[in-house]
C-alpha cells in the first residue's frame, strides 16, 4: 500500500506532540474579557488545524530528504503545504480581526504577531517556488523544513522565550 511507511512516523509525532502537550501547566486563570470571543475560538482552531497540515508537510519533507517515501513523501508534501498555507493565511487574519475587536488594532508587531509573519513569508516563499518555478522533490523539501523551523520557533520559542501578548509558556 503506498505510504504505509508513513504511518509510524506519523503516529509517532501525534505521540511526541500529546506528551509535549501533556507537560504544559494545567493550573488557568479565568479568561480576561478580550479572550472571550469567537474570533479567538476560530482564530485558534484554524491556526492549529494549519500547523497540523504544516508540521506533516515537514514530516513528509524530511522523509523526501531521508530519501525515503519517493513521489509520495513528495507529493503529501505539496498537499499538505498547500492546506496548511491555506489555513495559516486564514487563521492570521482571524487573529487580527479579533485582536481588532479586543484591542482596537488589527496588529501590534507583538512577537508571535512577527514571527507569525516570518513564518508566513517562508511558507509563501515556498509556495511561490512551488507554482512559479515547479519546484518539487529535495529543493521543496528543504524549503518546508524552512518554513517548519520558523513555525516551530512561533510556536514553543516565542512562548518560552520572548514577551508579549502571546507568551503564556513563561
Amino acid at each position: 500500500r503506498a505510504g504505509a511507511w508513513f504511518e509510524p512516523y506519523l503516529a509517532g509525532l501525534s505521540l511526541a506532540l500529546l506528551g509535549a502537550g501533556s507537560l504544559l501547566d494545567a493550573s488557568a486563570a479565568p479568561l480576561v474579557p478580550a479572550l472571550r470571543s469567537n474570533w479567538l475560538v476560530l482564530h485558534v482552531a484554524v491556526v492549529m488545524l494549519g500547523y497540523a497540515a504544516l508540521a506533516l508537510s515537514g514530516l513528509a519533507a524530511a522523509a523526501c530528504l531521508a530519501r525515503r517515501g519517493g513521489r509520495a513523501a513528495d507529493r503529501l508534501n505539496g498537499r499538505a503545504l498547500g492546506l496548511g498555507y491555506l489555513l495559516l493565511t486564514a487563521g492570521i487574519i482571524l487573529g487580527a480581526v479579533w485582536a481588532n475587536e479586543a484591542w482596537g488594532s488589527y496588529w501590534s508587531w507583538d512577537p508571535k504577531e512577527t514571527w507569525s509573519l516570518l513564518t508566513w513569508l517562508a511558507y509563501t516563499g515556498a509556495i511561490h517556488m512551488r507554482r512559479a518555478r515547479g519546484w518539487t522533490g529535495r529543493r521543496l523539501a528543504w524549503l518546508s523544513v524552512l518554513g517548519f523551523s520558523c513555525l516551530l520557533f512561533t510556536y514553543f520559542g516565542v512562548n518560552f522565550l520572548l514577551g508579549g501578548l502571546h507568551s503564556y509558556g513563561r
